[in-house]
């Protein structure tokens, strides 16, 4: 079972997370390690961690059954080894699981945000300068933007930048093709 929650910033979505873990877990018996909930920053999954395990609390708090309490109370030790993260921290755990399989040295660590953004604008303008040579409208279009003369062309660095964020929070990658 799936379930893509896309909403507008103070719309309830991680509410919405919450009462559907809380429904998987408690309700119907799954453990943390079979549910998987990704969330768009850190902040939102530590949240969402936080309000699962209160909730849980208030539950043993009020359950009277022994058995059902312990249930649930092994529930909450094994919430540290759920599923609830942002896309690049499922991403990184999944490798750090896998790194032969991935072929990558188990030591690896992301990137950082700011190296990231660096790469992806110099590959970005790499991209801009093979395309302007195959194209002499891109070649145009980046001298009007500022590109050549000694300038970054950071209109247009930025408005591909925008493209890929827009691309990204669909969930999709953007690709660059060379005709």
């Amino acid at each position: 079972e799936s379930l893509c929650l896309s909403a507008g910033a103070g719309s309830g979505k991680t509410r919405t997370l919450v009462e559907k873990y809380l429904q998987l877990l408690i309700d119907e018996g799954r453990d943390p390690h079979e549910i998987l909930a990704i969330t768009f920053t850190e902040k939102a999954a530590a949240e969402m961690q936080v309000r699962i395990r209160r909730a849980i609390l208030e539950i043993i708090q009020s359950e009277t059954d022994p058995q059902r309490c312990g249930e649930l109370e092994e529930k909450l030790m094994n919430l540290g080894g759920g599923w609830i993260s942002t896309i690049h921290s499922f991403g990184a755990r999944i490798l750090r699981e896998h790194p032969a399989e991935a072929g990558i040295d188990p030591a690896f660590s992301p990137l950082p945000e700011q190296d990231s953004r660096i790469l992806w604008e110099s590959a970005a303008l790499s991209a801009i300068l093979e395309m302007a040579d195959r194209d002499p409208a891109v070649g145009e279009l980046s001298l009007r933007l500022g590109l050549g003369m000694g300038g970054r062309g950071s209109s247009l660095v930025s408005l591909m930048m925008t493209i890929k964020s827009q691309f990204e929070a669909q969930g999709r990658r953007p690709e660059i093709g060379f005709g």
